[in-house]
């Protein structure tokens, strides 16, 4: 009979068959769709924070601001074009994720568009190594000072409380080259997604090569030297840090028998291969992105994206610049 009423008032139509039909409970008519519309439903859920973790969020806090949601956001003003924008975005389903700005800059791909006007000079890259040498001399030593505050003992205590890191060298920016293929940087990137990888990197026209490595011996390292320069040639410069690879017997006779100089970056100090550092981490930020395929197919991706992207300090894509310079130097 409910039936019948519910039809005959148009809330209802009957069907012979239906992909969402659900069983009909018992006591009162009502849909059960935990079967079927539930299961491919997506649902917003908003869980009330507990007061325990409110107050440890609080903790520390000095100045607090009130925020009255009795009418939610309406009270809110925004401007027409935020209001366009919020609407916009109300239409798709997304999730927000937090980077920090230095951790962001080399997969920021708006800087990397080509600038506004042509470059007639190609910008010298922010690449830094160590000097020392900068270092200024101080008008008393380490002794005399122990010897003074041995003295006071309250204040060799304030001293050891209050006393600072020391001063960072300064860092001075490696010569840009003059042309392509010249000095390269390398490195080993791993373990990274269960494998190894020797990363190197052209300081002209940032072109990176990337080899997947079973092994990272010299004699692996020398194998995939090899290989990048029968494409590219041999290069004038090689930088690398102070691996055991790199700092071998058989590295040193490889580079030197090819005519190749080679230096080291100084110990615990990575910010002077900062070059091939970055590759590291825009190869990493990268590979992460791509979520299909291999390793061997994200890496071939990854290079073809990045190889074809003018970059901030050129201006230019690497393949752009790193094959109209080959000609003058072969």
């Amino acid at each position: 009979m409910e039936l019948e009423r519910l039809e005959k008032e148009g809330q209802i139509q009957q069907v012979e068959f239906s992909d969402w039909a659900a069983p009909i409970v018992n006591i009162r008519i009502c849909g059960d769709y935990k079967v079927t519309v539930n299961a491919v439903s997506k649902l917003d859920n908003y869980p009330i924070p507990k007061t325990e973790d409110l107050y440890a969020t609080l903790g520390g806090g000095q100045e607090y601001t009130k925020l009255d949601l009795n009418q939610a956001y309406q009270q809110i003003e925004l401007d027409e074009d935020s209001k366009r924008w919020a609407l916009t975005l109300a239409a798709y389903e997304y999730t927000i994720v937090y980077k920090e700005g230095s951790l962001n800059g080399n997969a920021d791909g708006l800087s990397r568009l080509p600038l506004k006007t042509n470059i007639e000079k190609t910008p010298t890259p922010g690449d830094t190594i160590l000097l020392m040498e900068h270092l200024a001399t101080t008008p008393v030593d380490a002794k005399q000072i122990q010897k003074w505050t041995r003295k006071d003992t309250i204040l060799s205590m304030s001293c050891q409380e209050s006393r600072k890191l020391p001063a960072e060298a300064p860092l001075h920016p490696w010569e840009y080259p003059n042309h392509p293929w010249s000095r390269i940087h390398i490195d080993f990137a791993g373990p990274f997604m269960n494998k190894s990888f020797l990363i190197m990197v052209d300081a002209y026209s940032k072109w990176i090569d990337i080899h997947v490595m079973n092994s990272t011996t010299s004699e692996a390292t020398i194998a995939k030297l090899q290989q990048t320069f029968a494409t590219h040639g041999l290069c004038d410069l090689i930088i690398s840090d102070n691996g055991a690879a790199f700092t071998s017997k058989e590295f040193a006779d490889y580079v030197k028998l090819n005519g190749i100089e080679h230096r080291t970056s100084a110990p615990w100090h990575p910010a002077s291969n900062g070059c091939a550092e970055r590759a590291v981490q825009s190869f990493k930020e990268g590979m992460k992105k791509i979520k299909e395929g291999t390793i061997q197919e994200k890496l071939n991706r990854f290079l073809f994206n990045y190889r074809i992207t003018p970059q901030t300090t050129t201006g230019l894509a690497p393949s752009e610049l790193l094959m109209k310079g080959n000609s003058s130097h072969v």
